[in-house]
């Protein structure tokens, strides 16, 4: 059986990056898969030209890279002792801390003084 640590650190791990990815995706223009619920289809862009919703892309990304992170993780955090794989649990937590306060600190400067306009009308 695994030892419930050393999931725990694998799992923190890929909490990390997938935290990190949202960091990079949110502050960096990636071609990402974009949705257009007025033409119910989905397209790899940059950026929308209108109604077009980035969530989709966005999670992907997100989920991909932190299940790979997680995964190997997992397979790697078997090789370490006890010591080290504590001392990866306290990087993991205080990383994972950072990462949440940076990607909070952009979407509010992202949403700081935006002034809402509402689509036009045909």
């Amino acid at each position: 059986m695994r030892d419930p640590r050393r999931s725990a650190v694998a799992v923190t791990l890929g909490a990390v990056a997938w935290g990190a990815a949202d960091l990079v995706c949110s502050a960096v223009r990636l071609p990402l898969l974009w949705y257009s619920p007025l033409g119910r289809r989905f397209m790899v862009q940059l950026s929308g030209t209108g109604a077009e919703l980035d969530y989709f892309g966005h999670l992907l990304a997100c989920a991909v890279v932190g299940l790979l992170s997680a995964a190997l993780a997992a397979w790697w955090l078997p090789k370490l002792d006890d010591v080290a794989c504590r001392r990866w649990e306290l990087r993991c937590v205080g990383w994972l801390l950072i990462v949440v306060c940076l990607t909070g600190a952009l979407h509010l400067t992202q949403l700081w003084g935006r002034i809402p306009v509402p689509l036009v009308s045909r």
